[in-house]
């Protein structure tokens, strides 16, 4: 498996993943429920096992406990992040689309 940085912005209904792959920058657009109070992320943890996973429609499931970020994308990508201030959100789910710029 391999593993990258990563930044994350959101908005209530809104997560926005960025991260680079082999000199590519991929962006994560998607949308979440319930809705999350606004967080900062630090860097962020994106793990993969091929780059051709962060491609196309995803669904996700993920938790925001104790002030970790955890999201499962349906083909096992996987991303985490500690967030400021922590929330205690539990289960989130949600889908986006990934897009190399």
């Amino acid at each position: 498996m391999s593993s990258v940085p990563g930044h994350i912005r959101n908005s209530p209904e809104r997560l926005l993943i960025v991260c680079v792959v082999d000199g590519q920058q991929y962006t994560f657009v998607s949308t979440v429920q319930p809705p999350l109070p606004p967080f900062e992320a630090g860097e962020i943890q994106i793990n993969y096992d091929d780059p051709s996973q962060l491609a196309s429609t995803k669904r996700f499931h993920g938790t925001v406990t104790n002030g970790q970020l955890t999201l499962i994308i349906d083909d096992g990508v996987t991303i985490t992040a500690v967030i400021n201030p922590p929330h205690d959100i539990g289960h989130i789910t949600g889908a986006g689309v990934w897009n190399v710029n």
